[in-house]
């Protein structure tokens, strides 16, 4: 089956570019950038000292020179994807059974490590929304053999090791678990520092860059982290200049530029689509990967849908019309669509960038006809305000504007 990955999210700056494209077909583990949507020929401007005489009071007003709305409604209007078909749910609901297989049918040798790599990939390629309750489970158990030397990769192994107890750490953190920072000092030398082979094999570069994606989730004054943090940054950037352009090359520099505290559920799961086969050596990962796509793109329909509705919304309630605001209801509806990529959480999604927009228009109708010296200090101007907001602009409820059109 061929799937497509419709969101265009390699850029630095989401807010940039939309989360809407063509759809183009999508080889796998192949990444492309896709054509983002048509814009139009605008010079964007932001500037304060065009002055005015408003009809309305004969004041001279300081008008922005905002640049007009950078996307066109028609076309929005005219996308499509074929993920809205339920033969993909279907697909997409099968695949999620046999994924909860894959955590029941773990064997025995490297089963605490196995685990946590199963809990990371989900959460990594953002399906994680699914299996909760197998997330909750596979972390109870490996919690159960966290002990203060850290853990092993199997709850048989003898001795303690870098690279599953620095994951371990992470993951329980981030999921609440109370685990201890100070399991770091026991992979310390006699002289207090953090050691490691002169011989820089691949095995030992990913546990570095364990440690240093968990030193990101340090609690204040911890020193050990800190200086776990220094140790594995400065590693990390010695080795990736000598090995070859790898999967793991990218996911060192990926990990370097984004913290996962700075990064966004999306540009996450779409870049590691690439490389999770060759981070997940103890199972199959391509269930995994199918369903991530799979997801990625039925997510991205009902973004399509969102959109739609939201510069329907847009055209329909008057602001197209004024033409000194901000139109900016893609962007808003693009930063919402970052902030929360739940398929529930429509409501949130299209509330926020209504509110977003209407928030900037009042602000742009205010710096434009209530700015001068004796409105500030009092006097709103009505009148102009009622013609400006005059042709029926309104702010309904997601829940009233979903059921208004059919979403």
């Amino acid at each position: 089956m061929a799937l497509v990955s419709v969101a265009p999210l390699a850029s630095r700056s989401c807010l940039n570019k939309s989360l809407i494209s063509s759809t183009h077909e999508l080889k796998p583990l192949r990444r492309t950038i896709l054509p983002t949507l048509r814009w139009k020929s605008a010079t964007p401007s932001i500037n304060m000292c065009l002055t005015t005489s408003n009809s309305v009071d004969a004041v001279q007003r300081r008008i922005a020179n905002h640049h007009s709305n950078l996307w066109d409604d028609d076309f929005i209007q005219s996308l499509s994807t074929p993920y809205e078909a339920p033969s993909y749910r279907e697909r997409a609901d099968k695949l999620i059974g046999e994924v909860k297989e894959m955590f029941e049918s773990m064997g025995p040798n490297n089963d605490l490590l196995q685990r946590l790599s199963m809990v990371e990939s989900v959460e990594r390629l953002g399906i994680d929304g699914h299996f909760k309750n197998e997330i909750k489970s596979a972390l109870d158990y490996v919690y159960s053999y966290w002990n203060e030397k850290g853990i092993g990769c199997g709850r048989d192994s003898v001795v303690t090791d870098l690279n599953s107890t620095a994951l371990a750490l992470r993951t329980l953190r981030l999921h609440g678990y109370p685990v201890s920072s100070d399991v770091l000092e026991h992979f310390k030398d006699q002289k207090g520092r953090f050691a490691c082979s002169s011989i820089q094999t691949e095995g030992e570069i990913r546990s570095l860059l364990n440690l240093f994606r968990a030193s990101l989730v340090a609690f204040p004054n911890e020193k050990v982290m800190e200086e776990a943090e220094i140790f594995s940054t400065t590693y990390l950037k010695e080795a990736v200049q000598k090995i070859p352009v790898s999967s793991l090359s990218r996911q060192i520099e990926y990990n370097m530029e984004y913290g996962w505290h700075t990064n966004l559920p999306r540009l996450e799961a779409r870049n590691y689509m690439g490389d999770m086969i060759h981070e997940m050596p103890y199972m199959n990962a391509e269930k995994l990967l199918e369903l991530a796509k799979l997801e990625f793109n039925i997510f991205h329909s009902l973004q399509e849908r969102e959109l739609k509705h939201l510069s329907r919304w847009w055209k329909d309630s008057g602001f197209s019309q004024l033409t000194f605001v901000r139109h900016r209801h893609v962007e808003y509806y693009t930063l919402a669509s970052c902030i929360d990529i739940d398929p529930k959480h429509s409501a949130f999604r299209l509330g926020f960038a209504k509110m977003c927009h209407l928030i900037t228009v009042l602000d742009d109708i205010y710096d434009t006809f209530a700015g001068s010296i004796d409105d500030q200090e009092g006097r709103w101007p009505r009148k102009a305000t009622s013609i400006a907001l005059g042709r029926g602009v309104y702010l309904a409820s997601p829940i009233e504007e979903s059921a208004r059109h059919n979403l």
